[in-house]
């Protein structure tokens, strides 16, 4: 039976959200008495309950960056000397000594004892790469990026931090700030062969991803041909959609719609981050309605989606381990978001079974299966998905070794299943047959499953194994 590994932090509970932005509020006092005081012992003091936020919700990049800013206002701006040193390899270094995390695998553990480091140096960026390599494996695409960020911040013309940057930003797609950071790398290191390679294949990239590729042979023709269409079509006088909409959000900032249309503008044109903000301007400007609070979490999910869908390309041009594993952090992260979204849903929405039926898949695919099967379970109350959440609980159980509760689940599922499921028919008939004949030995049931599947699909993955082991199993 196949294993399914943890993709990161589950999500929290409204509970768990309120203690946590309750201790974020009293920081950030504290914070600010400690800048009007000058006193460092209450910078400290704000440090330690910001670090008690951030662990308790890595996702929530807001509890970091206060925590960052709070350590800058401590030293006064003045940077410390980054030890690079352990990054590298290097001994006796704040850096160097995370490596027991990291031989450890304990990527919580790391980061919270690189807060700790940063208590005394908010600028080292060897420490914050360990932290966005420990994001990295969390699957926390936007706390890995603060962290990069800070690391920027703490060494923003060192080649090697530039580098790491560059790479992840590249695969989500930022290709901008990709560039800019391989231009550092190269006025670090002018005979840098991957800088000039990687800043002439960016370029085509964004200019593929803003669609002009096929207009034009180039980029010239292209703002060449855009300025003559312009000009025949007067174009150039006319407003825009986007300055539409900006106009009318200063003429009625009260007026939501306006701000809906102009996020939606920007959405299509791959803009999410504008987006996201135009968002949280209408949720402002609504009072907090909370269907422009799931507009800017759909928002969310969509933007994490196209970074996803962007990597897995690059995973599929690039053939390298790096990008492979981003394009899979990336998909764990629509996951986790995914899952966080749904949750507040559920809490929002008892009633709603829908949301309980898309909470329970995501929790089964970030192998939190416990959980999983107490919404499922729930879900499977409506007929509209009783045939999936079924399935859904098969899965679950057979992940736990609850091998006749997974057939019995397989079972009610396929009952239901209608034609035009005939995708998760196989996959119900596989597991159903392969959980019979391995886990329980029922080897009535096993043959049952494995012929009805090898009458719709004899080739289906191991099918024909199968149904070999069945028979000698028969015959002993």
């Amino acid at each position: 039976m196949s294993t399914e590994a943890a993709t990161g932090p589950q999500p929290l509970s409204p509970a768990q959200r309120a203690r946590l932005q309750q201790t974020f509020e009293h920081a950030n006092k504290t914070a600010e008495k400690a800048l009007k005081d000058g006193v460092k012992t209450n910078f400290d003091y704000a440090h330690d309950m910001y670090v008690v936020c951030v662990m308790g919700d890595l996702a929530n990049v807001t509890y970091f960056k206060a925590l960052i800013d709070n350590l800058y206002k401590k030293f006064g701006g003045k940077k410390k000397e980054s030890k690079l040193g352990g990054w590298f390899g290097g001994g006796g270094t704040s850096a160097g000594n995370l490596k027991k995390f990291e031989t450890s695998k304990d990527w919580t553990g790391l980061i919270k004892a690189g807060l700790g480091y940063l208590k005394s140096n908010p600028w080292d960026s060897g420490v914050l790469i360990k932290m966005a390599e420990a994001a990295a494996k969390l699957h926390l695409l936007d706390a890995q990026l603060a962290y990069l960020k800070g690391a920027r911040n703490g060494s923003p013309k060192d080649p090697d931090v530039n580098r790491t940057c560059a790479k992840v930003l590249a695969g989500i797609g930022r290709f901008d700030d990709a560039i800019e950071c391989w231009r550092r790398v190269k006025e670090a290191l002018p005979q840098d062969m991957e800088a000039d390679q990687m800043i002439g294949k960016l370029s085509v990239d964004k200019t593929i991803k803003k669609g002009k590729y096929e207009e034009a042979e180039s980029t010239t023709d292209t703002m060449a041909d855009k300025a003559e269409q312009a000009a025949r079509k007067g174009e150039a006088q006319r407003q825009t959609p986007e300055q539409k909409f900006r106009e009318a959000i200063e003429k009625n900032p009260a007026d939501v719609a306006n701000y809906i249309e102009l996020a939606e503008i920007l959405a299509t044109e791959a803009r999410f981050d504008e987006a996201k903000r135009v968002l949280a301007k209408a949720l402002e400007a609504s009072g907090g309605d909370v269907k422009i609070r799931e507009l800017g979490e759909d928002m969310q999910v969509r933007h994490a989606r196209e970074n996803a869908r962007i990597a897995e390309r690059r995973a599929a041009e690039d053939k390298t381990d790096q990008a492979k594993a981003l394009a899979q952090q990336l998909l764990a992260e629509v996951n986790r978001l995914e899952t966080e979204i749904y949750a507040a849903r559920c809490e929002r929405y008892p009633n709603n079974t829908a949301y309980r039926y898309e909470l329970g898949v995501r929790l089964r695919r970030a192998a939190n299966y416990s959980e999983a099967i107490k919404y499922l379970q729930q879900a499977k109350n409506d007929p509209k998905r009783k045939a999936l959440a079924n399935f859904e609980l098969g899965e679950c159980f057979r992940m736990i070794k609850q091998y006749p509760l997974s057939i019995q689940a397989y079972e009610a599922a396929l009952e239901l299943l209608s034609a035009r499921d005939e995708e998760v028919k196989k996959q119900a008939l596989y597991w159903a047959g392969k959980v019979a004949l391995l886990g329980t030995r029922d080897l009535e049931k096993a043959d049952k499953f494995l012929n009805a599947l090898a009458g719709m699909d004899f080739s289906y993955k191991d099918l024909s194994v199968l149904l070999d082991k069945l028979q000698q199993m028969r015959q002993n």
